[in-house]
């Protein structure tokens, strides 16, 4: 009876336990170019084909999340306009490693634009935060 006492005098006197608060999720740590750079060196990832759709795949990440999206980001904007010329190279009869090859000299050729995107994201990241760059 006594455990029940405690719960009822709270609720009679307008009183609840309250949850305990949930401690928030961590904030990443705060950006400056030069190690947003060093992080991204780091990143591996991939674009491949999902349902229909060109995916990106993080294989090893910069440990920021933010700088992760962007790097895909950057993959995924500038291999959609090669969208066609990659389908036709993923069906092409020649073996898998000289695919690649393609694959890789075609993904080459985007790196001007994908720099481009990266410098841009980079930029308005470290505005929004109000880091330094």
């Amino acid at each position: 009876m006594k455990l029940l006492a405690l719960p009822l005098l709270l609720a009679a006197s307008g009183l609840q336990a309250q949850p305990a608060a949930r401690p928030s999720a961590p904030q990443p740590a705060p950006l400056d170019a030069q190690s947003a750079a060093a992080k991204l060196k780091g990143w591996k990832g991939s674009v491949a084909r999902a349902d229909g759709r060109l995916v990106c795949r993080t294989r090893t990440s910069t440990g920021d999340r933010r700088l992760d999206a962007i790097r895909c980001g950057a993959m995924l904007t500038c291999a959609r306009p090669m969208q066609g010329e990659i389908d036709q190279l993923m069906a092409s009869p020649m073996a898998a490693g000289e695919r690649r090859l393609a694959f890789d000299r075609l993904m080459a050729t985007a790196r001007p634009c994908m720099d481009r995107y990266q410098d841009e994201a980079i930029a308005r990241l470290l505005t929004e935060e109000g880091g330094r760059s």
